[in-house]
């Protein structure tokens, strides 16, 4: 356990040497004002010599003045590194569960994933936190301090000692229950992000409204809320018991003391500025004593978090990171060798063996469920075939690297995600297009934008009202065809929302395209017409067509879509 917090400890490691260094200043500082006062008392105050109170007194002072300005340094350089902590724990997050294999992301959805593992983090966080960070420290204060109770008095020193061995065995005792309890409050955020992921999306919401479901999402909500407060409230609760026997044990203890020695101070064995000295020292033995054994309990929560982080950093990535570029040839194939794929027992693709050419424009057509998104999903390497290959020329996909392979790619979906921005930073993708805003006005597509107030400095974003489903598509499509190095051109049921006039236009555009392989999703005869090749996909085989009219002939005369 004390390795795994090391090395997520040792990139700060800078921050820790300095923050130490002050803290044992911090502790000297500590250590040697009682004795300062003491002798203010003894060899002052009793003795009625003012010059000696005056200079002590004023020593006091700066010590007091410097440790609380060094206190508050070490107090702001903790701080910055506990944020630094978390940003950076946050960001590796983002940054593995954006490239995560898609079946995680399918069972779970990227939120709930990314908010378990936040949730992990702010737990594991506290091992930057003050208390657990000033542990080394407190090992020295504690040594430290008890050598200075047996320099006053020895016989004390041992009776204070006797509050140590108590203070961990109540620690002890409580260990079990903060595990427990943290596991169970694991458990209760997961099922809360769960919910939240289902239901804090457009379409849930609009569903939401249409059933009148208010109610009953509000009472779900709060009793996942509830669940939640009752196993964090139990952990806490578990560490104020902690706190509260031991504070309480030895709160107890220390003011008997009192008694033994009064009786001490007058038989002249204990002055009354050793007594003082000995009780600010024995209260700065019990806060450290105390705070290493709440670390125990700290570490008991922590390791719930820190199993269940390690779990989330096990998921598999998508392959291809390390693996060499692609560099595809100007006239490039796309080529399906004998690939095959199943969702478990579910065979979707067989045997499928085509090939295709850059510069064709090529139809993907088949009745719901036959498999148009499982071959979509092959080609962007959101899956894997089961068997067989996918190749560009003699390059297997699965074999270069996965950044530059998408680079070659663009894709348009029915339903097209536009970013927080304007429309021109959505078509550019925030400067990675080239493509001039001029040329862009002069677009018959894009007339619609032109009509915006602030035409392409228009701000939309993913529920955007101000504009429409097809305008949503249109925007998409021209970042599609902008994007600097696409190849290949996906566009998905990307004409859904268009109207008659749109078509025409659409099917216009799609014309002027060159040097790239176009797939289209479609079953609207008008493009079935006009493409090069026709992909259909019936019963796990892909059937390939080179025109219309074969295709035709091959459905029986029917149009796609009636029984056959």
């Amino acid at each position: 356990m004390w390795k795994k917090i090391w090395q997520l400890l040792k990139p700060y490691k800078v921050f820790i040497s300095i923050s130490l260094m002050i803290s044992i200043c911090i502790t000297a500082l500590n250590a040697a004002i009682p004795i300062l006062q003491q002798r203010v008392i003894d060899a002052g105050i009793l003795k009625s010599d003012a010059k000696i109170v005056v200079i002590l007194s004023s020593i006091i002072v700066i010590l007091v003045v410097f440790r609380e300005g060094i206190t508050y340094l070490n107090q702001k350089l903790q701080i910055s590194m506990n944020l630094r902590f978390i940003r950076n724990m946050q960001i590796a997050v983002l940054k593995h569960a954006l490239k995560l294999r898609q079946n995680y992301l399918k069972d779970d959805g990227i939120l709930k994933i990314i908010n378990d593992a936040d949730y992990n983090i702010q737990t594991i966080s506290r091992i930057t936190g003050s208390d657990f960070f000033s542990i080394i420290l407190q090992i020295f204060t504690v040594v430290g301090v008890a050598i200075g109770l047996f320099l006053i008095e020895w016989k004390l020193a041992l009776l204070v000692m006797i509050t140590i061995p108590c203070r961990f065995i109540i620690s002890k005792s409580l260990e079990k229950a903060v595990a427990r309890s943290a596991q169970f409050a694991i458990f209760a955020n997961r099922e809360l992000h769960k919910w939240e992921n289902d239901v804090y999306t457009s379409g849930a919401v609009n569903e939401i409204k249409l059933w009148n479901l208010y109610g009953k999402k509000a009472n779900e909500y709060e009793k996942l809320l509830k669940n939640r407060d009752e196993t964090t409230k139990k952990v806490n609760l578990t560490m104020c018991k902690q706190n509260l026997y031991g504070n309480g044990f030895q709160g107890i203890f220390l003011n008997l003391l009192y008694i033994v020695t009064a009786y001490m101070i007058w038989g002249n064995e204990l002055t009354i500025g050793g007594l003082l000295t000995f009780l600010t020292y024995s209260n700065m033995l019990v806060q450290p004593v105390g705070l290493i054994a709440t670390i125990k309990l700290i570490i008991n929560q922590i390791k719930p978090a820190l199993a269940s982080y390690e779990e989330f950093l096990e998921m598999e990535e998508e392959e291809g990171e390390n693996y060499p570029p692609l560099l595809p040839k100007e006239n490039f194939e796309l080529i399906f060798n004998n690939v095959s794929f199943s969702y478990g027992e579910k065979s979707i693709l067989k045997g499928a063996n085509f090939k295709l050419k850059c510069g064709e424009k090529v139809a993907i057509v088949g009745e719901n469920g036959s498999g148009k998104s499982t071959l979509i999903n092959l080609i962007l390497r959101f899956i894997n075939p089961c068997q067989g290959k996918i190749c560009i020329d003699s390059n297997n996909i699965q074999t270069v690297g996965l950044e530059s392979y998408r680079n070659i790619i663009a894709v348009v979906t029915q339903f097209p995600y536009l970013f927080q921005g304007s429309i021109s930073d959505n078509i550019t993708m925030f400067g990675k297009s080239k493509i001039s805003i001029n040329e862009l006005e002069e677009e018959t597509l894009l007339e619609f934008i032109n009509k915006l107030p602030e035409k392409f400095n228009t701000v939309v974003g993913p529920d955007s009202g101000n504009i429409s489903g097809g305008e949503k598509q249109k925007i998409a499509l021209f970042r599609a065809l902008e994007k600097g190095d696409g190849k290949i051109i996906v566009l998905d049921e990307a004409t859904s929302n268009y109207d008659q006039l749109s078509e025409k236009l659409f099917q216009n555009r799609i014309k002027k395209i060159k040097n790239k392989l176009v797939l289209l999703v479609t079953h609207r005869e008008e493009l079935l017409k006009s493409v090069d090749k026709i992909l259909f996909i019936k019963n796990g085989e892909v059937f390939v067509f080179d025109n219309f009219e074969k295709y035709e002939l091959f459905l029986g005369g029917k149009r796609y879509g009636d029984n056959f």
